[in-house]
């Protein structure tokens, strides 16, 4: 019983929900409309759940007597960024003190951790342009077209590089992109099948 009614739920709801994006019967689509919105208080409760989470999380840190004084400091910073984001945020999205948070925390969070992630692209770039085999050559060739025709002083003095780059984005890596979108829609429509059909659980 506790297996078969969420997959009983799953099943039927997907059943609507397909049948509603391919025909307009009034009742299927306005069921539809009801479990969409159930899907979004849904996600808006794991929301809450989840904050409710982190802050037993770190408050249980706070609470250990074993822990680190420095993990302490840190649960301390986001049990207190967390409370004046929150708390500010349902003030308004336009109060001073949530715009400072975003504008002075957030932002400069988001692009040291982009900068770190360039280390790793470097080094990845690095192993993947190593011409071991045919493919490899081709993968660097095309990074090292694509890499000077975007440098403005090469533009200036060989026009043809930036052609060369517009091409190899504009042709085979767009045919590339396209592939693995296609790849991954089939992928999702077959997890969605199993899903419909109650062979996919993975959710329970």
């Amino acid at each position: 019983m506790r297996t078969e009614v969420p997959v009983a739920i799953a099943v039927i709801s997907g059943f609507i929900i397909l049948i509603a994006h391919f025909f307009n019967i009034a009742p299927i689509q306005a069921a539809a409309t009801h479990l969409q919105d159930w899907g979004i208080l849904i996600a808006a409760f794991a929301i809450v759940v989840s904050a409710a989470n982190l802050l037993m999380v770190h408050i249980g840190r706070l609470s250990n007597q074993r822990e680190e004084a420095w993990k302490k400091v840190n649960s301390v910073i986001v049990i207190g960024l967390f409370l004046a984001t929150a708390v500010t945020g349902v003030i308004g999205r336009d109060h001073h003190v949530f715009n400072w948070l975003y504008d002075r925390i957030m932002l400069p969070l988001g692009v040291t951790f982009v900068s770190m992630n360039m280390f790793y692209l470097v080094t990845a770039a690095f192993r993947a342009f190593r011409a071991q085999s045919l493919e490899a050559s081709l993968l660097l060739g095309a990074g090292i077209i694509v890499l000077l025709g975007n440098a403005p002083v090469v533009e200036a003095f060989v026009p043809w590089f930036s052609k060369a780059a517009t091409w190899v984005m504009g042709a085979p890596n767009m045919a590339a992109q396209r592939g693995l979108m296609i790849g991954a829609a089939i992928g999702a429509v077959q997890t969605g099948l199993r899903v419909i059909c109650g062979l996919d659980r993975s959710y329970l």
